[in-house]
């Protein structure tokens, strides 16, 4: 298989950086509109989330780069605030917000149903250490 790129960005210094931010650009699928359209209606909770979500990845060690993007839209007239996710901040950031809202804490307990079935095999005398555990969550990392 051949890989071609197109250069679309001319031949100076910040030509590397202008793809390496297209492809930035390319994880980031999911709008905090969509949050917005999952419940998460009050602009307040909605950047506590998404700080939230921004927390969870600094300390696990990611770029936040490739997962977070402010930018601001006029909104009649009025500038807004806006995020552009990665599928992992945007799960992050539903998670990460308000513990009373039903949508999240249902997303939450399929998230730990599932972690529990990867790490456990739904068996108690299946238990992993800790390590193997960590270790698994490092191979998981990107």
């Amino acid at each position: 298989m051949n890989l071609v790129l197109k250069n679309e960005f001319g031949t100076n210094s910040n030509s590397i950086d202008q793809f390496i931010n297209r492809v930035k650009d390319s994880y980031l699928i999911f709008e905090s509109d969509d949050l917005c359209q999952l419940g998460i209606t009050d602009e307040l909770q909605l950047e506590k989330a998404i700080e939230r979500a921004q927390l969870t990845c600094s300390f696990a060690g990611l770029d936040l780069s490739w997962h977070f993007k402010a930018y601001y839209i006029d909104l009649a007239g009025e500038l807004v605030h806006a995020w552009k996710l990665s599928k992992l901040a945007f799960i992050l950031s539903f998670i990460k917000a308000d513990v009373y809202d039903k949508n999240s804490a249902d997303l939450q307990h399929i998230i730990v149903t599932k972690a529990g079935d990867l790490f456990f095999n739904g068996e108690r005398e299946d238990i992993k250490s800790t390590l193997e555990i960590q270790s698994k969550l490092e191979s998981m990392k990107y």
